[in-house]
């Protein structure tokens, strides 16, 4: 039947943004219309998709040098995303020769009332979201989602999803249907057709807990945005491994400055002709042979023999030294100086042993005031002021007071006998005796400090003998360290001995010798510092290090070619982030915001989220700042731009503000094509649960409205708001079979159907199965009649639910009093009758085994008791029709 249907006036604001959003596409890189074509499929990337635009990012660069496996990139086209259908109504008539969609059983057709309400039921598994996922894809729905999957549960099952999809242009059935096919485009005409379910819900929750609202185009260019940063964040991490991944040989090449191949290195870049490379590092026989004559005429390396020459004289000048060392050191003045104090401290010695004998003649031990006692002595002081009694000056001798020594109490004598000892150490020879000796190792401390190691003097015998060539210096040089050495021992030993030592005489120093050396030394590094700036040899220096630097350049060409190869890889990065740029972006969706959301549109918004009975919130759009140039656009709280919504706002609001910004975009299109709803009502209570019946049933007033739920209550719900305005909804219901899902009927459930329509189903089902009592099955009958009264047990049940329904409903959550009148005419004996038909149902179902002979129940009895509980019902209609409060 065609129905005649009044075109809109205009264009959905959306479906022509992201008709607009096509065209302008065509300017961006390849990459992106790929990406954007994705999005509008899928609703979102995968990894795998990152993996692909990102090489087809690289591969718009890399020309010929693209990898064969790279994707082609397919651009986004106005079969990808919602048509332009402006003067078209479509409405769905039936989805039908459905095949490899998840498990959905083939040969089903679920049909669709071309206006009003069309309530298709199906509980969990039953596969009613099969064929959401259907429509979601066919009509182009945000977030559409993955590929659809065959029956992952048949082996036999294929992937490529197919449906047929019957539909109307403003009133008329096209006369080809659509034919679908997963990851294709269908007829533009479905577009028309708008699809609401959590996925495509343009109401979402964003991180900063906002509510905030994106029109599909400009989230979709800020999806697309994100692309471009996450791409942008890969191409820059591989450009800074690139960058850091440099060939060993060429991080510190071993080529001299200024030559060719330095020059080369240093230019070195993605463009660099490899063959001219080559050329350079091949050397011609006759390039060769030069080499080798320039290397035998400049083998005399004049850096290194100055070097060389430097060294030695640094030598010479350390021998120099310890030569005037020696020569101070042991020299007659000293000698004589050294004898006059060994003389002095003597004698001093001897006047303080003298002074000891007199005084410590009857000491128990001999020798006090010798050296080694006085080394003991000064011991005793430092324990005894350092350890034993370090607050007290030494000796410490009083009351209860031990020798430092032999830590025994200290007695009188002991302690008279300390006394004596520190005064004779005090006393003025004493004092001579250490200061005469003090004096003595002054003096010989700087003989003692002349060093000479064996090896310091062979090398430097080797040096002037052998490397300078002066033997006589070195025969100088040998005869003085001797005698000096001889000199030194004898002088460091006098101190032990009673008798002065007899010195060998001073020998001369070589100091002339050896101050001529360095001198020459000095001319020699002067000279060969003068050939080192000869042009003549700068030029073949200059020609061999060309030579040599390209023989080097030819062991690294491997080096060379990968660095080059790198550089290549830089640049198309390079050139590649380019191609990530936002800014354009950022531009479109400024000017589409523009049109999008409008203040028709914020006005809207409004009233649609008090028609779901949030009375409670004065919400409103308000914008938010931008992300990528996407405006952000955030529910709040009228006067109130900094209310966290998040934090009032119940899941159930959430879902309703959801709705209202879905209705509030088809309003202001005053777009009247179809409306798809998956399970509108999900994480809702049941005071939203009936405004959102009562929105759709509304709704369902001006255009199709289809409602796919698994909820019965708000299949009942749905169910009521329809007949109360008049509209007679069409029933869908989809169940599961043993193996596969998908099954669709005409009717509802039996609990939710009017008992009215449920007597009359059972009238012809009864029919049906009535030839089993003809031809004698009785097994069978029995099973038929124990179905029906069971049915009419529940029907009995829900007539008396009906009776009482002018006051109260099983689903409903509030009591109408106005009805209460309508109750009134139930008697006493409707409730016998109702008891009485119930009885009987029962009777029929819970029936023993029949005797042999007994007949079973006729199909004439069964039938009366569906026209008695039918004739019941209409009865009570009919009465409470007439009750009326006077």
């Amino acid at each position: 039947m065609n129905v005649s249907v009044t075109p809109p006036s205009s264009s959905s604001p959306s479906s022509a943004a992201m008709q607009e959003i096509v065209g302008w596409s065509a300017q961006l890189p390849a990459w992106q219309r790929d990406a954007l074509r994705r999005l509008c499929l899928h609703g979102s990337l995968t990894e795998k998709d990152y993996l692909e635009l990102l090489a087809m990012c690289r591969a718009a660069h890399e020309g010929a040098g693209a990898s064969p496996s790279t994707p082609k990139p397919q651009p986004l086209t106005t079969h990808h995303v919602k048509a332009d259908t402006t003067g078209k109504v479509v409405a769905l008539k039936r989805i039908k020769d459905v095949c490899h969609v998840n498990a959905l059983a083939d040969g089903q057709s679920l049909t669709f009332r071309e206006t009003g309400l069309t309530i298709v039921y199906g509980g969990n598994g039953s596969g009613k979201s099969g064929y959401t996922r259907i429509l979601k894809k066919a009509c182009r729905a945000r977030a559409a989602g993955e590929a659809i999957l065959p029956n992952v549960y048949d082996p036999q099952a294929t992937s490529g999803a197919t449906a047929t999809i019957e539909y109307t242009v403003n009133g008329i059935a096209v006369p080809a249907p659509a034919h679908w096919v997963d990851g294709t485009s269908c007829a533009d005409e479905l577009t028309a057709i708008s699809v609401f379910d959590s996925a495509c819900a343009i109401i979402h929750v964003e991180k900063a807990n906002d509510v905030a609202y994106t029109p599909a185009a400009l989230d979709l260019l800020e999806q697309l945005a994100d692309a471009c940063i996450e791409l942008q964040k890969r191409l820059k991490q591989e450009q800074q491994q690139l960058q850091a991944a440099i060939p060993a040989a060429l991080v510190k090449p071993q080529c001299q400055a200024g030559t060719k191949v330095s020059k080369l290195l240093t230019a070195l870049s993605a463009t660099t002709d490899m063959t001219g490379v080559q050329t350079l590092a091949t050397l011609t026989p006759d390039e060769q042979r030069r080499q080798e004559t320039l290397r035998a005429d400049l083998s005399h390396d004049l850096a290194k023999q100055i070097e060389q020459l430097r060294q030695r004289k640094a030598h010479l000048l350390r021998v120099l030294a310890t030569v005037r060392e020696f020569s101070v050191g042991t020299s007659d003045i000293v000698a004589e100086n050294i004898k006059l104090l060994l003389a002095n401290a003597e004698t001093q010695a001897e006047a303080a042993r003298v002074a000891a004998e007199e005084l410590f003649r009857d000491e128990p031990l001999p020798h006090v005031g010798s050296e080694t006692w006085r080394a003991l002595w000064e011991s005793a002081r430092a324990y005894s002021m350092q350890d034993a009694y370090p607050a007290q000056d030494f000796p410490v001798t009083g009351d209860g007071a031990y020798c430092v020594l032999c830590q025994q109490a200290l007695t009188s004598e002991a302690a008279q006998r300390l006394s004596r000892f520190h005064a004779f150490v005090q006393a003025n020879a004493q004092v001579r005796a250490k200061e005469a000796a003090r004096a003595c190792e002054t003096a010989l401390s700087p003989v003692r400090a002349l060093q000479l190691t064996q090896s310091d003097r062979l090398n430097a015998f080797g040096l002037i003998d052998g490397d300078l060539e002066c033997p006589a210096v070195a025969s100088e040089l040998r005869r003085f360290l001797t005698l000096t050495r001889w000199r030194q021992r004898l002088l460091l030993g006098a101190k032990r001995t009673s008798e002065w030592p007899s010195l060998p005489p001073v020998p001369p120093p070589p100091i002339a010798g050896l101050e001529a050396l360095v001198t020459g030394l000095d001319t020699r590094i002067s000279d060969l510092q003068q050939a080192m700036q000869d042009e003549t040899r700068q030029i073949l220096t200059k020609e061999l290090q060309e030579l040599d630097d390209r023989v080097w350049l030819g062991h690294v060409l491997d080096d060379v070619r990968a660095d080059i190869t790198r550089r290549k890889k830089l640049a198309i990065l390079t050139n590649a982030l380019t191609d990530t740029e936002t800014r354009g972006i950022t531009n479109k969706s400024k000017a589409l915001a523009r049109g999008l959301v409008t203040a028709a549109l914020k006005d809207r918004f409004a009233g649609e989220v008090l028609s779901f009975g949030v009375e409670r919130l004065q919400a409103e759009m308000q914008e938010t700042g931008s992300q990528y140039g996407v405006p952000k656009f955030r529910i709040g709280l009228a006067g109130q731009k900094d209310t966290n919504v998040k934090a009032i706002f119940s899941e159930g609001e959430h879902r309703c503000i959801a709705l209202a910004a879905f209705l509030s975009e088809l309003a202001t299109a005053d777009d009247h094509s179809g409306i798809v709803f998956d399970d509108p009502v999900s994480s809702l209570d049941h005071e939203y649960r009936q405004a959102v019946a009562k929105r759709l049933v509304q709704e369902a007033q001006m255009r199709q409205v289809i409602v796919f739920t698994h909820d019965i209550v708000f299949l009942t719900q749905l169910s009521d708001e329809a007949r109360q305005c008049g509209i007679d909804p069409h029933y869908q219901c989809i169940g599961r079979g043993e193996n596969r899902c998908g099954y669709c009927h005409a009717e509802i459930p039996m609990n939710v159907r009017p008992v009215l329509d449920a007597l009359d189903s059972l009238d012809r089902h009864l029919t049906n199965v009535t030839n089993a009592y003809t031809y004698g099955d009785t097994a069978k009958w029995l099973r038929e009649v124990k179905g029906i009264a069971e049915e009419l047990r529940e029907l009995w049940e829900r007539a008396v639910e009906k009776a009482l329904s002018p006051v109260f409903t099983r689903y409903a959550y509030k009591v109408k009093t106005a009805g209460l009148i309508k109750v009134t005419v139930l008697s006493s004996a409707d409730c016998t009758a109702m008891r009485e038909g119930f009885g009987r149902c029962s009777a029929l179902l819970h029936t023993a085994p029949l005797p042999a002979g007994s007949p079973p129940p006729l199909p004439t009895a069964v039938k009366q008791e569906i026209d008695t509980l039918r004739g019941w019902v209409l009865d009570i209609e009919r009465r409470q029709a007439g009750a009326i409060l006077p």
